[in-house]
């Protein structure tokens, strides 16, 4: 903490005065009655606080104090302190105002109060001119004050730990605390030496037990560090299959070659999609599928065409079908039916026989009778006109009627639909293999199996087409994994996948080898050593457990209750034992008080040895600051302060001395 600037609205005969100090020492010089103590007190009352009885306050002044402006660290602070109504003080830190400002006041300042800071931080010439008139003690405590911080404190304590020492061994009506409770001890001694002779046999059984105890305590002391043993190599044994098991994971070469995950995320992905698309290409187009394809590719055009009149197609047979309706309701028409059956048929039918009889012999007889074949040639195609001009006269004779000439008109109409039929239905006889009533052509069925032709077309074109987008991604993502592959050397994604799961085949032993490190610590493996290795623990453990003296504690045991019992029924009275707890109560409580005193005393020789050591180490330091900073204040005139005598002197430049009452003259 640095005081950089001091300004002073009315204290002392100062007023309105603002003074700036070097940070790393100030003189302040002047005539007797000037204010040098005032400004001193000031920056010391603004510290620390105004006196209840202030001799510097000024009269009939309502309003005094003033600021201090002081750096700490790197902040700097304004410290406001004046005696006006409703304000004590402020401490203002580059224009914000600090809360609690007596505490931050208290940390800033700490260890020092008051009279501390004055007696190191600031020194008069009332100060010196006082210290000559002290006694040595009186010196030398001053001294001690000077020399540390709070030593007035740690003097104070060391005062009170020399009062209560004194007062263990002060006489209490002539005698002090302690011989008193030696006195008191040696009584109950002799009491209880009295009552031993009465319970002689009670005192070497006694004797008897604690020698039992003494042995008890010794075996069991030795059978807890076997039973240490025991326990530490029981659990090396335990150790034991992690040891094992860390040796042989050490002995196995390990080996990674280092992948990127990024590379290895990416050739995973890669073939998570070439997996995908073989599934999608895992469908194949069959044989008869392909057949049936190349079948519609070699007759696309004529079947193409047909596929877009199929719906006129579909027309035709629906027409063909009302025509065969309409033909069947004539023919089953009764007048129809009677004429044909009774009439037509009869004389058509006898005409005929008559007719052809007559042409057979026409035709036969002149090769037989005559010589001349021009004559019965002839006569045949006479005969063969004549036929034909009967039939003809007898069919128009009949079909007359109105009925027979709409069977016509339906019939030409029906040939006329099929041979229309006939022609866009060609290219069927190209696919007829493919179709489900093969050689049905001229059925309305056509249509169905023709729309279901064209659709399974459609469904092996696109299929065909899928697989060849699909392998053509399946290319890209091998040439894109082959990158992969060739960078880290291996030949496919078997090998590469064979990588990896050795690294991660050595990255499991690697864990696992730290995991069992944390077990088999290097302390584990030297106890394991130390011990004989596998066999030796096994070994080892085996022979403790054959030493132990268990049977031997407890038969001691035995003993000792048997023991007790009997104490316990002699001593039913409790006489003795109540002799020898105030005894040892009486022991405790001397012990104590001697405790208590040489506490005291040797922490209050400590305490004042201390001090006096600390300030042994400053004083030359401190001596030799104040000629430094004295020669300052009168500007080199006096270099050196004398303690001589009981007085204090000035020596000048010139070896001149005077008293410090001559100089402040």
């Amino acid at each position: 903490m640095k005081i950089s600037q001091l300004d002073i609205l009315e204290y002392g005969q100062l007023k309105q005065l603002s003074l700036n100090f070097d940070t790393s020492f100030q003189t302040i010089a002047g005539n007797n009655e000037t204010g040098k103590s005032t400004i001193r007190q000031l920056i010391t009352d603004i510290l620390f606080g105004f006196p209840k009885i202030n001799k510097y306050a000024p009269n009939n002044a309502t309003e005094y104090g003033g600021q201090l402006y002081i750096q700490n660290g790197d902040e700097n602070y304004k410290i406001s302190r004046y005696k006006i109504a409703g304000l004590k003080i402020q401490v203002n830190n580059n224009g914000i105002l600090v809360n609690n400002p007596d505490k931050f006041l208290d940390d800033l300042i700490k260890p020092f109060d008051r009279e501390s800071f004055e007696n190191i931080f600031s020194l008069s010439h009332e100060n010196l001119a006082t210290a000559s008139l002290l006694k040595s003690s009186q010196l030398e405590e001053l001294i001690l004050k000077i020399g540390a911080m709070n030593s007035d404190k740690f003097q104070n304590l060391e005062s009170i730990f020399e009062k209560q020492a004194s007062t263990i061994l002060k006489n209490k009506n002539g005698k002090s605390e302690v011989n008193l409770l030696l006195e008191h001890h040696k009584t109950l001694v002799k009491e209880l030496k009295e009552k031993q002779n009465e319970f002689l046999g009670f005192v070497n059984e006694r004797k008897k037990l604690d020698e039992i105890n003494a042995q008890l305590e010794v075996l069991n002391l030795n059978e807890r560090k076997k039973n240490e043993q025991i326990n530490t190599l029981s659990n090396l044994v335990k150790l034991l299959p992690n040891y094992n098991r860390l040796n042989e994971l050490k002995k196995e070469p390990l080996f990674i070659k280092e992948i990127s995950d990024d590379d290895r995320k990416e050739v995973e992905a890669i073939q998570l999609r070439l997996e995908a698309g073989k599934s999608q290409t895992q469908y194949q187009i069959s044989t008869d599928d392909i057949k049936m394809f190349d079948n519609y590719s070699s007759h696309k055009e004529e079947l193409d065409n047909l596929r877009g009149n199929l719906n006129f197609v579909s027309d035709k047979f629906v027409q063909l079908s009302n025509l065969e309706k309409q033909k069947d309701e004539i023919n089953n028409n009764p007048a129809i039916v009677q004429l044909d059956g009774q009439k037509r048929i009869k004389k058509r039918f006898i005409a005929q026989l008559v007719l052809f009889g007559l042409a057979i012999a026409a035709i036969v007889y002149p090769f037989f009778m005559a010589k001349n074949l021009l004559l019965p040639g002839a006569a045949s195609a006479g005969v063969l006109i004549l036929w034909t001009i009967i039939l003809n006269f007898i069919r128009t004779k009949n079909d007359d009627s109105p009925l027979f000439q709409n069977i016509e008109s339906i019939d030409q109409r029906i040939q006329l639909t099929q041979n229309e039929l006939g022609n866009i239905l060609k290219p069927v006889s190209e696919i007829l293999s493919y179709l489900p009533d093969q050689g049905k052509i001229y059925t309305s069925k056509v249509v169905t199996d023709l729309y279901r032709y064209f659709s399974k077309i459609d469904s092996i074109q696109r299929d065909n087409n899928n697989t060849s987008s699909t392998s053509e991604e399946i290319s890209k993502n091998i040439e894109q994994q082959k990158i992969i592959f060739d960078k880290y050397d291996v030949p496919d994604y078997e090998h590469f996948n064979n990588i990896i799961q050795n690294n991660n085949k050595v990255t499991n032993v690697l864990n696992e080898i730290n995991q069992l490190e944390t077990i088999i610590t290097p302390d584990v493996r030297s106890q394991i050593s130390a011990n004989g290795g596998i066999d030796g623990i096994e070994e080892r453990l085996s022979q403790i457990k054959l030493t132990s003296r268990q049977r031997e504690i407890d038969d001691l045991e035995k003993i000792r209750f048997n023991l007790s019992t009997q104490l316990a029924s002699i001593a039913s009275n409790n006489i003795l034992l109540q002799l020898e707890q105030k005894i040892e109560n009486s022991k405790s409580n001397i012990l104590s008080k001697l405790t208590n005193y040489y506490s005291y005393h040797f922490a209050g020789e400590w305490i004042n040895t201390a001090l006096k050591k600390i300030t042994e180490d400053r004083l030359p330091k401190i001596i030799d600051d104040t000629n430094k900073y004295f020669s300052k204040l009168t500007n080199n005139k006096y270099n050196k302060i004398i303690f001589s005598d009981g007085k204090v002197l000035v020596s000048g430049e010139k070896q001149h001395m005077m008293s410090m009452q001559q100089l402040s003259k």
